[in-house]
């Protein structure tokens, strides 16, 4: 059975989410942990659990998904895994934090551990995720869904009531609507989906009601 944790982040209020299931194993996705607290939060849930953590999964690289990267790796040694179209963003995301902050902040990362790819299958524990590619937010963009447990990790592409922003480098807001229309709108209205921001919603929820997909 998952567990489904999600960590509200101060900054931007960004979700990272840990997820586990009943092995222990436990995986860290979108760890934008950035202040000291924040990251504290984590480690006492972590231990609290007693879970391994021993894998890091990327829905993309905006800076705000990846500020605790370098802390969790120095922590827990766990590096990501991030779609090749992302991996420049990862590596140089202050570039695009200076649009916010109108100032160079450098954002220190931990090598990726691999890349993923679309149609990839991650284990965690005893349970099965689908890496379903999702570009337009950006181009690497990607969900993570698990047709057993009926969950998806959304990230920036599926927002409850909107999608992701397009405005910044490389978004594309034709590619992400197609990219969702085509590969989330779906599945099952069941599916509970986990966003990168703002609260949880369902596929049939958003189906009928999310104005970007009603006909």
């Amino acid at each position: 059975m998952l567990t489904v944790k999600s960590f509200f982040m101060e900054m931007l209020g960004e979700n990272t989410y840990l997820l586990h299931d009943e092995t222990q194993q436990a995986v860290l996705i979108d760890c934008g942990a950035l202040y000291p607290q924040e990251q504290q939060t984590i480690a006492n849930y972590v231990a609290a659990h007693q879970l391994q953590l021993s894998q890091a999964w990327l829905t993309h690289g905006h800076f705000d998904h990846i500020f605790g990267c370098q802390w969790a790796y120095e922590t827990f040694g766990i590096r990501p895994l991030l779609h090749p179209a992302d991996e420049h963003r990862y590596q140089h995301s202050g570039e695009e934090l200076q649009l916010f902050l109108h100032q160079r902040v450098d954002i220190p990362v931990p090598p990726l551990s691999g890349y993923l790819e679309d149609g990839q299958r991650l284990k965690l524990g005893n349970l099965e995720f689908e890496v379903i590619a999702t570009p337009g937010h950006t181009p690497g963009g990607v969900c993570f869904y698990s047709a057993a447990e009926k969950v998806l990790i959304s990230g920036d592409s599926l927002f409850e009531g909107s999608i992701g922003r397009c405005d910044l480098p490389e978004g594309d807001m034709d590619t992400l609507v197609h990219s969702l229309q085509t590969r989330i709108m779906t599945l099952p209205d069941d599916v509970r989906v986990y966003p990168g921001h703002g609260g949880s919603s369902t596929i049939g929820h958003e189906r009928t009601t999310n104005p970007y997909f009603i006909s």
